[in-house]
């Protein structure tokens, strides 16, 4: 079952938080996994002696989401892919607006690189704006792979968008327009940080040297064609991608059981990364 919330998120908030972490119930065993803190970030560590990492950034609009709403895809993806998984609980909005949930992933990202080998970043929607972010940001976090699934990369959602997906998917299923403006306005500060380049990913404009990436996409997200756009646009400063289109898909399915078929591909196409041999 697909949930449509028809309350206002920026008006529930708490609400909405709640309907996500029943909505994602994490059922894997405790004995799978540690959780700890580095500096004074929450995090949960799945399969701790790989010789490869992966930091994972939840999405959920950067208002919403958890280690508990992301453990199970965080196990599995450790498992499949033999790596360490450190998925991080970092700050959300509207109580902390942007950078600063940014800020805190930068800081937490350089400790890990200073005691784990062979580090990548992952997120999904509002997570994978972050780990982009994270790493144009720090050119010290010397990323193996940015993994970016189905990723929030610009913030024109108004019915004027050239995205089209943003139109003919809205509603599909929870995620339509108005709520990717209502995200937007509790994450940041002002106008102004709309053009931001940490948060407007497409307004970046030196992208050479940008780690290799994989970008997957789903037909049916309202987010598709800005998540291609990135795609393209780090192809022309010569980055190396690999890009996973997913007829059918919605968002996020990486964490919805329902469209586990969409996630096991995903899986099965990061299996095809030399990041994870």
């Amino acid at each position: 079952m697909v949930i449509k919330l028809k309350v206002s998120i920026k008006d529930n908030i708490e609400l909405y938080r709640k309907i996500d972490e029943l909505t994602s119930i994490n059922t894997v065993s405790k004995k799978n996994y540690r959780d700890d803190k580095i500096l004074n970030m929450d995090v949960r560590i799945f399969n701790e002696n790989s010789n490869n990492t992966l930091i994972y950034l939840h999405g959920g609009g950067w208002v919403s989401g958890s280690l508990n709403t992301h453990s199970n895809i965080c196990y599995k993806l450790s498992k499949e892919l033999n790596t360490c998984v450190i998925a991080l609980d970092y700050p959300l909005a509207p109580e902390n607006k942007f950078p600063s949930a940014l800020n805190e992933i930068d800081l937490v990202c350089e400790k890990i690189m200073e005691n784990y080998k062979n580090v990548s970043i992952m997120g999904d929607s509002a997570g994978a704006n972050l780990a982009f972010a994270v790493a144009i940001k720090n050119k010290k976090l010397k990323f193996k792979e940015v993994i970016l699934a189905y990723p929030a990369t610009q913030t024109d959602y108004t019915s004027n968008t050239k995205y089209k997906s943003v139109l003919k998917n809205s509603g599909k299923t929870f995620l339509t327009k108005e709520s990717l403006r209502d995200y937007l306005s509790m994450y940041l500060r002002n106008d102004k940080d709309y053009k931001n380049s940490y948060v407007n990913l497409l307004k970046n404009n030196w992208l050479f040297g940008f780690p290799k990436t994989t970008i997957i996409t789903g037909t049916l997200d309202p987010l598709h064609d800005e998540g291609v756009a990135l795609k393209e646009k780090l192809e022309r400063f010569l980055v190396p991608v690999r890009h996973l289109d997913i007829e059918g898909a919605p968002h996020a399915f990486l964490t919805n059981n329902i469209f586990h078929q969409y996630r096991d591909k995903t899986i099965e196409f990061l299996k095809g990364s030399d990041t994870f041999e």
